[in-house]
């Protein structure tokens, strides 16, 4: 064998032995750095340190592992010389970057909800909403690069949203949009928000994209950055040089955000208008003083866009009229006639209203009795009224207390949760202090047409039907109904700390004496659980009038901190870090994060935490 022969055959086998090692040290990356380092040093046992390449590697290894385990698997390849397909470079973005996955489902789930014919008035140019729309699409105005798009609650913006996405989409191949939620905390930050915004815009745009992935080899490190920060290097950096085409972004439901970053990002989108590349913002939401003020105060006029109830009344009509037309077929056409005008001319435009009317009509059977029925609601611009409506009918169908304190248990779940439940969560989350429930029966009964289920990826989750649904059990006007922030969290905390301990009898007697593997289909709040408590910890508080409240729950933490119950919770956070986390870390931060809520809560509270005791 000639010599270069020999060097080709060398290096194709140290190439081979370099991709083995990187799968054994991969393997070991949620373990510790000893165990990899170990590994590495078999491997240098194992074969001669050729061109000192496995001494790089060892290096390599070492300093990776004090980060993101996506930086070393994305430096790997490149430290191999190996070419990466589109597919692997977008994977390390999502690493990098760590956007909220299926991002894309709230999309498709409003889209669902446009009826045909709706939502045309808005690229309409012979009304003042159509015009100043086009104005934003075009790319016309320089001043129309950030424009907010405002409307009074159950207006149907989500819904319109679609539709400009769509309308973008059309005439420009793409468009970048967010969803914010108001019942899944990660969608309501402005962090998440824009590392989301930033991966789908590398998506699409190559110069994007390679941008980022040069900054991933300098081992730019995003983890802990600051919304600032993720603005100027995802976004003001990229745009400051000019792109090949125009970006429409679109940003619905801006009011559900956490107010600090509302303000926040207020400001730093004003910087679009001074972007070289046309970079197009809408943001979509109810009327925000905190959004103005941010505005004014960084001196920028953004153009308002209002969703008028003169706009919306036309497409509350298509809505109805095929529902009314299929249910009431045996009425006359006049009656069918006089039923949508008087429906359309009580919803003033709110679409919300027209959802909750409808049901409350389908199972009515005579004219006289539908027309008395919509005579009796309240007006479309006074939802608290029609919440009162359905609270007193969930009032009259509870039999007992206990049907009370499961109401109270249920709406104080479906307010408060970090993020929705899915069905089978939920059902066990009540059943922690109500057995033998039914849980669609509940839901149908106690969530008075206010909860709806829908799909999520493979699950059905549980929610509110809208964001002033919540709005209002958290306010005095929900009355007996009203849900305490600080009492909702105290007691959610306390349940998941309660089934953790296997106080619930849900989880198997030997559940923290054996390693048995763990399921979430035998114990369905247990990742919930692990990874919230602390979380809702950390939103209680406990008032004078409260303080054995506060002495039973500070016991329970107690507890759980000095028994099996940790260190097991410890392990399961790392099992499903390993098993079901997209990105690293993610369960095991939740460990660090619970310390610190713990510690705050009891220095809050003026409690000693005796841990050490």
């Amino acid at each position: 064998m000639s010599p270069s022969d020999e060097l080709a055959k060398t290096d194709a086998e140290l190439k081979v032995l370099l991709q083995a090692g990187t799968a054994i040290v991969t393997a070991q990356i949620h373990k510790n750095t000893s165990d990899m380092v170990e590994k590495v040093n078999e491997l240098q046992t194992a074969f001669s340190e050729t061109d000192g390449k496995i001494g790089e590697l060892k290096e390599l290894m070492v300093s990776k592992a004090q980060g993101p385990l996506s930086l070393w698997c994305t430096s790997v390849p490149n430290f191999l010389g190996e070419t990466k397909t589109l597919d692997q470079e977008i994977a390390d973005l999502q690493s990098w970057l760590e956007p909220i996955q299926l991002s894309e489902s709230d999309y498709y789930v409003y889209k669902r909800l446009r009826a045909h014919e709706t939502c045309e008035w808005a690229f309409d140019a012979s009304n003042e909403a159509g015009k100043r729309l086009l104005k934003w699409l075009r790319d016309e105005d320089k001043e129309y690069s950030l424009v907010r798009l405002t409307g009074a609650p159950g207006r149907g913006k989500s819904v319109l949203a679609t539709w400009i996405i769509d309308r973008c989409k059309d005439e420009y191949k793409q468009c970048l949009f967010y969803f914010c939620i108001h019942n899944d905390e990660r969608k309501r930050s402005a962090d998440k928000m824009l590392r989301t915004l930033a991966f789908c815009l590398a998506r699409i745009e190559d110069s994007v994209r390679n941008k980022y992935l040069s900054s991933i080899m300098q081992n730019l490190s995003l983890t802990g950055a600051s919304c600032e920060f993720l603005w100027h290097i995802l976004f003001e950096e990229m745009f400051s040089v000019g792109l090949s085409r125009t970006i429409h972004c679109v940003i619905d439901g801006y009011d559900e955000l956490h107010e600090k970053d509302r303000t926040l990002l207020a400001s730093l989108f004003c910087g679009v208008k001074r972007f070289k590349t046309s970079f197009r913002i809408l943001l979509v939401g109810r009327p925000d003083r905190s959004v103005e003020e941010a505005f004014k105060q960084a001196r920028i006029s953004v153009p308002v866009i209002t969703i008028d109830a003169n706009y919306t009344k036309t497409d509350i009509r298509s809505v109805i009229i095929p529902r009314v037309n299929d249910k009431f077929s045996k009425f006359t056409n006049t009656e069918r006639e006089e039923i949508v005008s008087l429906f359309a001319a009580k919803a003033e435009g709110v679409f919300l209203w027209a959802k909750i009317a409808l049901e409350k009509i389908m199972g009515l059977r005579y004219p006289r009795k539908v027309f008395e029925t919509i005579h009796n609601l309240p007006m479309g611009s006074d939802m608290n009224a029609m919440y009162l409506l359905i609270i007193d009918r969930i009032r009259a169908l509870c039999e007992s207390d206990d049907d009370r304190a499961l109401v109270e248990a249920l709406w104080r779940w479906i307010v408060c949760s970090v993020r929705p439940l899915s069905v089978f969560e939920l059902e066990a989350a009540l059943g922690v202090e109500c057995q033998d429930i039914n849980i669609h029966e509940i839901i149908t009964d106690f969530g008075g047409s206010l909860i709806e289920i829908g799909d999520a990826g493979k699950e059905k989750q549980v929610t509110v039907i809208h964001f002033s649904v919540k709005e209002f059990f958290l306010s005095t006007e929900a009355g007996d109904f009203h849900v305490s922030k600080d009492k909702a969290h105290r007691y959610l905390s306390r349940v998941c700390l309660n089934y953790l301990q296997s106080k619930s009898g849900r989880l198997p007697e030997l559940f923290y004496e054996k390693q048995v593997p763990i399921e979430l289909e035998t114990a369905p709040l247990l990742g919930y659980a692990c990874q919230h408590w602390s979380s809702h910890l950390a939103e209680s508080a406990c008032e004078d009038t409260q303080q054995s409240s506060c002495d039973d729950i500070s016991d329970i933490i107690k507890n759980f901190l000095h028994s099996a119950a940790m260190p097991t919770w410890i392990s399961v956070c790392s099992d499903f870090d390993a098993k079901q986390s997209v990105y690293p870390s993610e369960w095991l931060l939740s460990i660090a994060k619970a310390g610190v809520d713990a510690q705050r809560w009891f220095i809050t509270q003026g409690l000693q935490m005796g841990m050490m005791q």
